[in-house]
């Protein structure tokens, strides 16, 4: 029991500390294209609202859930996917400018924040696109298993 808790701690230390690096260089290397599009004034800060983002990114991904909900008329099921990736993504934008409003050391140009908030929903939806998949595979994988055994 001790064993499986220490090693779901190490692996998620291992991916928040992957993330907020990965969404750290994409703050930098938005300050590398051009230095107007973002002020950074120490690093500290720069992770500070990389782990702050990351935090967001988790729930932005659940109210994917409402996904969920039955529509019954066929041309809100063909629009509704588009809103709800709509909401995502206005909800996350709205939560940007206020981290950007609350840590002063890294300020974002508005040019600048539209770059890092489309690459941040970019890399969310990416990487959860491939969580899902691994999940499907690890499912089929389970039931292909107890079907066999039967």
């Amino acid at each position: 029991m001790k064993k499986e808790a220490l090693q779901f701690f190490t692996m998620a230390s291992v991916t928040i500390t992957f993330f907020t690096g990965l969404i750290s260089l994409v703050i930098v290397g938005i300050w590398g294209i051009g230095s107007n599009l973002v002020q950074i004034e120490s690093g500290y800060s720069v992770m500070l609202f990389a782990l702050a983002t990351f935090g967001w990114l988790i729930p932005l991904q659940l109210l994917s859930l409402i996904r969920m909900l039955p529509v019954q008329r066929r041309p809100l099921r063909i629009v509704f996917p588009y809103v709800e990736s709509l909401f995502q993504i206005a909800v996350f934008v709205l939560y940007l400018i206020g981290l950007n409003t609350a840590i002063t050391s890294v300020n974002f140009t508005n040019i600048g924040m539209v770059t890092f908030a489309a690459a941040m929903v970019i890399m969310a939806k990416v990487v959860f696109a491939k969580m899902n998949e691994y999940a499907r595979k690890l499912r089929k994988k389970n039931l292909e298993e107890s079907l066999s055994r039967d």
